[in-house]
Order: structure tokens, then sequence, then C-alpha cells
């Protein structure tokens, strides 16, 4: 089977620079491609929970959700609206940097 990747409606990484981004929940979605991927997005969910902020983790379980979303990577993102918030979170620090550049 070959699949084709759709492009993704928006590529920004950890700036937070589209309205989208801007407001609603967070959503950290990982795929089993890696076993950190659910770790990390427990972690980033957590801390953004933390931080006041609404945050879900997603588990991207089919190839097409996998493409659908907005991150480059395909197998970990948070996005928050219709856009990409970041694609590479690994740590409370990180994820405090993201935020305050929303």
């Amino acid at each position: 089977m070959v699949a084709t990747r759709r492009p993704p409606a928006s590529r920004t990484v950890c700036t937070g620079a589209t309205a989208s981004v801007a407001e609603g929940s967070f959503v950290a979605s990982y795929t089993d491609q890696c076993p950190f991927n659910l770790h990390w997005a427990q972690v980033v969910a957590d801390d953004l929970r933390a931080a006041g902020h609404d945050a879900e983790v997603r588990r991207l379980d089919t190839v097409d959700a996998a493409q659908a979303v907005a991150s480059p990577l395909g197998t970990y993102g948070l996005t928050r609206g219709d856009g990409l918030a970041c694609h590479h979170l690994t740590s409370t620090k990180a994820t405090e940097r993201m935020l305050g550049k929303l």
C-alpha cells in the first residue's frame, strides 16, 4: 500500500503565529511509531493543564489520522484550534517557552 501525504493546513512551528492557535484547547497527538511519543504527549498535556490550559492527548491510530494532523512529522504534534502550536516539545521548559510565544 502506498500512502499519499496530504499537505497540512499550517506549518507554524512553536511560534503561535496564527490566530487559530491562540484560542481553544490544546491537543497533543501521537502515534505508536516511537515509545517516547506517548510519554511526551502526556507530559506536555500535564504541563499545559498545570498552566491553566485545557489539553487532551489523542492517539493517532490510522494512516489517515496521522496524515490529517498539522504536524509535518505526523508522529507527534501539539495543535490548538486548527493550527500547529509545536511539533517537538520534549520538556517542561520547552512547553513554557512555547506558551510565552502565544
